[in-house]
């Protein structure tokens, strides 16, 4: 085979060669690239709260969207207090200290992309309740005796509150703002205490004093007569007898003996003037002979009373005698 028969042979296959190559680019099929993932989206955060006190819970919950149909996982977090979380939604304790914290959460798709989103929550000062006053309708009773105790408070978070009632001693009736108290058998001065707790578990504290008498009266022991010109007074058996006029003016006092100090004296009398309070007076016959009861009555702050009177008969100055000694008592008045 001489060389020009070699040669289009060689340019034969070339031919073929570029021919085949061709066609089998041409037929080889080509897959489309793959789409590139989308990342989820966080729509929003909604909490129930957005301002706590120390304890109190709120619940959060998230809405998002995966444009690829992904299936979403959701990883939450905060900076303080304590969660516990359930996929798309969260419940969030607050620690009592007060100050603002946030509450992250992350939401991740089966790509391992991302979105998150944070959420403030304030958690307030608990302010403790105020009790303007703990007040009783009857601060004084006899033993046995029952009162209304109320206690007047606030709480100025709003919050709702609770009352707890103790006394020394007696008994108590209720467990609200108001309760009824019943004296014990004993006399003396007993506390009633009311502790006002908030929901929170803020609270104060509040009482006061009730004074519990014995049963027996307050009894009058004497009346002391001192008048101020005692030659012109003498007392008999059945009492006084007093020269008439503002000059013969004698004080009166009356003695007690009582389990209470607090004692209320009325005087009274029909005729003559009585002046000044207490257990001590300024009686001053009338200006002409009469007979006179000079009374007292002498009560407790419990009602209990004793009664007692003096008996004066007011006599006419006399000559004096000045052949006769003197009558003893000085009045020189026939009786």
């Amino acid at each position: 085979m001489g060389p020009s028969h070699k040669s289009s042979l060689g340019s034969i296959l070339g031919i073929i060669f570029a021919v085949v190559l061709f066609g089998a680019f041409f037929f080889v099929p080509v897959t489309d690239p793959e789409p590139e993932n989308t990342n989820p989206v966080i729509d929003s955060v909604v909490s129930s709260h957005d301002k706590l006190y120390g304890l109190q819970t709120c619940v959060l919950y998230c809405t998002a969207h995966d444009d690829d149909g992904d299936s979403l996982a959701y990883t939450w977090s905060s900076t303080g207090g304590t969660l516990v979380a359930d996929g798309e939604m969260a419940k969030w304790t607050a620690p009592r200290r007060q100050g603002s914290y946030g509450i992250m959460v992350e939401v991740s798709d089966d790509a391992g992309d991302r979105d998150s989103s944070v959420s403030l929550v304030t958690v307030a000062r608990n302010q403790s309740p105020v009790i303007n006053a703990v007040s009783c309708e009857r601060p004084f009773l006899l033993q046995g005796q029952k009162t209304k105790v109320t206690c007047d408070a606030f709480d100025s978070d709003g919050h709702a509150i609770t009352f707890e009632w103790s006394c020394t001693t007696g008994s108590i009736s209720g467990s609200d703002a108001a309760i009824e108290w019943t004296a014990p058998s004993a006399s003396g001065t007993y506390l009633i205490s009311t502790t006002v707790s908030d929901e929170m578990g803020a609270t104060c504290t509040s009482s006061t004093l009730i004074m519990v008498a014995p049963t027996e009266p307050p009894t009058i022991d004497t009346m002391i007569i001192r008048p101020f010109l005692p030659e012109y007074s003498k007392e008999l058996d059945w009492g006084y007898r007093l020269l008439k006029g503002s000059e013969c003016e004698c004080e009166i006092e009356c003695v007690t003996s009582s389990a209470n100090d607090e004692l209320n004296y009325t005087w009274s009398c029909e005729d003559g003037s009585i002046e000044g309070s207490g257990r001590k007076v300024l009686f001053t016959p009338p200006d002409r002979q009469a007979e006179i009861h000079v009374t007292v009555v002498v009560t407790d702050m419990f009602g209990n009373a004793a009664t007692d009177d003096v008996f004066f008969k007011v006599f006419n100055r006399e000559v004096y005698s000045t052949t006769i000694d003197e009558i003893p008592g000085g009045c020189n008045c026939r009786h």
